[in-house]
C-alpha cells in the first residue's frame, strides 16, 4: 500500500480547523493501536468515559461496485439484509472490501477506517450511511469518538460538527436508521 499518498493528520486538522472552526489538537487522544471496537473500548473507557465510539463499516456492492462507508454508534446492529434491500440488490452481494480497494478509496489502512477519511475521495465514489441515531435525539455536547486516519490516535466531533464536515464533501450522505 501506498502510505505517502495518505492524507496526513496534519492537513486533515488544518481542513477541519479552516471548514468547522474546531482544533482538534486540542481534542486529540493518543494511545496505542486500536484496530477493532474491541481494543478501542477499554482505552476510551479510561481516556474519554463519557465518549461515543463509532464504528465504520466499508463495504462493497460485488455486482455493481458501489462502496458504501457505514458508520454507527458502535453497539448498533447493523441490519445487513435491510441495508441489502436499500441498495436494491440480491443478498449477500453486499461485502466487505479489500485492503487495497479501502486504501484505493479512503487512503486508510483496515483498522483506521473513518468518516475523517472522506477527506481523500476528491471524486465522492464512495456512498456513505449514517446512522441517525448518531445525529438525532443526542444532545449535541456529545463526543463522537473516531480515528483521525490513524488508530493510535482519537479525537471527537460532536453531532453537528460530523454533519457539517460531512456536507462539505463530496461523497453523498444519507441519515438512515440501520437496525
Amino acid at each position: 500500500l501506498r502510505m505517502e499518498e495518505q492524507t496526513d493528520q496534519k492537513k486533515l486538522f488544518q481542513v477541519v480547523q479552516e471548514e468547522l472552526g474546531v482544533n482538534l489538537n486540542e481534542r486529540l487522544m493518543k494511545h496505542g493501536p486500536a484496530h477493532t471496537i474491541e481494543d478501542w473500548d477499554p482505552i476510551m473507557k479510561e481516556m474519554c468515559p463519557d465518549g461515543v465510539l463509532c464504528k465504520n463499516l466499508f463495504l462493497k456492492d460485488k455486482k455493481k461496485g458501489t462502496l458504501f462507508l457505514v458508520v454507527a454508534v458502535h453497539d448498533t446492529e447493523v441490519d445487513m439484509k435491510k441495508f441489502t434491500k436499500l441498495q436494491k440488490t440480491k443478498s449477500g452481494n453486499i461485502r466487505f472490501t479489500s485492503d487495497e480497494m479501502l486504501f484505493d478509496a479512503l487512503r486508510v489502512p483496515q483498522g483506521s477506517v473513518t468518516p475523517l477519511a472522506l477527506i481523500n475521495d476528491a471524486e465522492g465514489i464512495v456512498q456513505v450511511y449514517i446512522d441517525i441515531r448518531m445525529v438525532e435525539g443526542r444532545d449535541d455536547g456529545a463526543k463522537l469518538l473516531f480515528h483521525p486516519l490513524d488508530n493510535r490516535f482519537t479525537v471527537y466531533l460532536t453531532p453537528s460538527e460530523l454533519k457539517a464536515f460531512l456536507s462539505k464533501r463530496k461523497s453523498p450522505v444519507q441519515y438512515i436508521d440501520l437496525q
